[in-house]
């Protein structure tokens, strides 16, 4: 059997059971998916079950936790570089844009200003968001922050930032194989053939005579 969880809920998983995905407010199934979590299976990081992944493993002996992704957090600074004297400005846009190589990420970062969207002149404002970097490959990324304000009257502005950078482990690398064999390996010449000589000379006479002086016994 399998259990009703929230979708910003940390999953547990049952053995050899199916979990589903409940939206709590509606009391409506909108995902089911099966996963396992018994021996008899593999659990790897960055697995993906429906629209859950394995982001870590903690250790229950000890609580050590083992992860794959790293925490880095955005900090940007809104400015008003208004004159002392000038009405004050209002941002009306500030949208953070993560490019990750395979996808773009949007956060609005509007409500986060400290007491509101009003800059005085010469005032700053700063606002951070977060990302969770794969470290098991290296890649590009690529962090874009619009924003555009308006004064009282009317008139507005916009600025555009943004950075490149690089994360990751680099993929290991293995030793290139500079030659290799171009032929099969060779076996010893067979013997085509077989020594054709022996003795040269054989004796070509026997004894002429009988010994003459056979010794005589008195």
């Amino acid at each position: 059997g399998g259990g009703a969880i929230a979708a910003d809920s940390t999953v547990r998983g049952w053995a050899d059971e199916a979990g589903f995905i409940a939206d709590d407010r509606a009391n409506s199934l909108i995902q089911e998916l099966n996963f396992q979590t018994a021996c008899a299976q593999n659990l790897f990081l960055k697995d993906r079950y429906g629209n859950m992944q394995v982001v870590e493993f903690e250790y229950a002996g000890t609580g050590e936790v083992f992860t794959c992704f790293v925490p880095v957090q955005f900090d940007v600074d809104v400015s008003s570089l208004l004159p002392a004297g000038i009405n004050p400005i209002r941002v009306q846009q500030l949208t953070a844009y993560f490019d990750f190589g395979t996808g773009v990420e949007t956060t609005n970062l509007l409500p986060s200003l400290p007491l509101g969207p009003i800059l005085q002149p010469g005032q700053t404002k700063s606002v951070s968001f977060g990302e969770n970097l794969d470290m098991t490959s290296r890649r590009s990324y690529e962090t874009t922050v619009d924003a555009i304000a308006a004064t009282t009257d009317g008139r507005t502005c916009g600025v555009t930032d943004s950075d490149a950078f690089i994360a990751g482990n680099p993929t290991p690398t293995l030793s290139p194989v500079t030659s290799a064999p171009t032929s099969a390996p060779t076996t010893a010449a067979p013997v085509t053939s077989v020594p054709t000589f022996g003795p040269t000379m054989l004796p070509t006479s026997t004894p002429t005579e009988e010994p003459t002086d056979v010794p005589t016994m008195s």
